[in-house]
């Protein structure tokens, strides 16, 4: 009893007054218990692996995908439910590492409600409360933060470049009380703002007017057909392509055989193409045309957008591209320091070692990449001598069936003799 009385004031002091961890997962011994995988689906396979460089080869290790052109969907529930974060911060944090040149597939994490089904999650599901993380499947590949609200999924308006390279990052998200929201990569803060103006929380006050149509003789074309431009005389005479001037009949070539020779065809740089009018501004044109706005009917004020309730599940659902990506040590807590303090404990103490062995198996692979090229062009120079040999001899055995024939042509007929 004293123990735990102790440790709690421990806690107490280290952490704050009444912090709370929602979730933590290092992925230790016993996680395959912790974690579900989705049966509704064909879903990629996670191990527990550190990947082929590391700073060490136990501590180091994470939940890894195995299996290309996959969709993976693996959950677990949190250690305390977070029944509602009012007045309080909501970090979510985690370390990630890309152990391959991925060209698809998504880096993120996803907070589920209480209600989610983990046996059926859905490869694609939108039912997600938060979702935070690395995107590269994206257009522009940035750092994602979404949010599952009222039905929609609301993105982020801001787009966020990540470090992207194959060491360990970790990425923070934090949630505070004002709407407030600040994201951070590797213990730096990078973005920070306010919910309600960068994610559309409220619906717009105005929307375009249903009844509003363009009038018909609207001009909303900015350019026009000069009509005294004139084609000029002699326009289509020219030809897209010419004889070459250049070109020499063979001297092998022997028109009774061959035909009449012609010289090869080129461009002709007289060809100025398919003609068309030039345009000029249209005197007109009345620019783009949009419907007028009215007061949107279902537009109503958001506030305290921060609040999440009932949030009990983190999920790893996404696809990959290329095999070999590293979860690890997913946290959801609203203590700050806590998670600072986790960070640098993984992710920041490991951060040296790890590069240095990076280092060292890249130049490895170069090596053998490098023997495998000398080797393939040695085999291409093998084959390449081989047929030549195979050729030399083909052409000598058919001077000597020649000389052969030539000779026995020559010789006299007995009957003559």
């Amino acid at each position: 009893m004293k123990l735990i009385l102790i440790t709690t004031i421990i806690l107490f002091l280290g952490f704050g007054a009444f912090s709370t961890v929602y979730f933590e997962e290092g992925f230790k011994e016993g996680w395959e218990s912790r974690w579900i995988n989705s049966e509704n689906g064909e879903f990629g396979k996670f191990i527990l692996s550190a990947g082929d460089y590391y700073a060490d080869p136990i501590e180091s290790r994470g939940l890894m995908t195995t299996e290309p052109n996959k969709h993976y969907a693996i959950s677990s529930k949190f250690q305390n439910e977070l029944s509602s974060n009012e007045g309080k911060n909501l970090i979510i944090q985690f370390n990630l590492k890309f152990t391959q040149d991925i060209r698809c597939g998504g880096g993120y994490i996803q907070i589920l409600s209480s209600d989610a089904d983990q046996k059926a999650l859905e490869q694609d599901g939108k039912d997600y409360a938060i979702l935070f993380g690395p995107d590269i499947c994206a257009k522009d590949k940035s750092l994602r933060v979404f949010f599952g609200f009222e039905g929609r999924n609301l993105i982020w308006k801001k787009t966020l470049d990540w470090p992207k390279d194959q060491l360990t990052h970790v990425y923070t998200l934090v949630i505070s009380p004002g709407d407030k929201y600040e994201v951070w990569t590797d213990l730096k803060r990078v973005a920070k703002g306010s919910l309600l103006e960068d994610w559309e929380f409220a619906e717009p006050k105005e929307i375009p007017d249903p009844d509003d149509k363009k009038p018909t003789d609207w001009v909303d074309d900015p350019e026009m057909v000069d009509p005294d431009d004139k084609k000029p005389e002699g326009w289509d005479d020219i030809p897209e392509e010419i004889p070459d001037p250049k070109a020499k009949k063979p001297d092998y070539w022997e028109d009774d055989e061959d035909g009449e020779w012609e010289p090869p065809m080129i461009p002709n740089p007289e060809y100025k193409g398919e003609w068309a009018p030039r345009m000029i501004p249209n005197p007109n044109y009345k620019g783009e045309w949009a419907p007028k706005l009215i007061p949107n009917a279902n537009y109503k004020p958001r506030k305290d957008v921060y609040i999440f309730k009932n949030l009990n599940f983190v999920a790893l659902r996404m696809y990959q591209g290329e095999k070999g990506t590293i979860f690890d040590n997913i946290l959801v807590t609203d203590d700050m320091e806590y998670a600072k303090k986790l960070a640098k404990e993984t992710w920041a103490k490991n951060q040296k070692a790890e590069k240095e062995m990076l280092v060292k198996v890249l130049e490895e692979q170069r090596k053998v990449e490098e023997e495998r090229k000398r080797v393939e062009a040695m085999q291409q120079l093998e084959n390449e001598t081989e047929t030549e040999t195979e050729t030399e001899t083909e052409t000598e055995t058919e001077t000597e069936t020649e000389t052969e024939t030539e000779t026995e042509t020559e010789k006299p007929d007995k009957k003559e003799l």
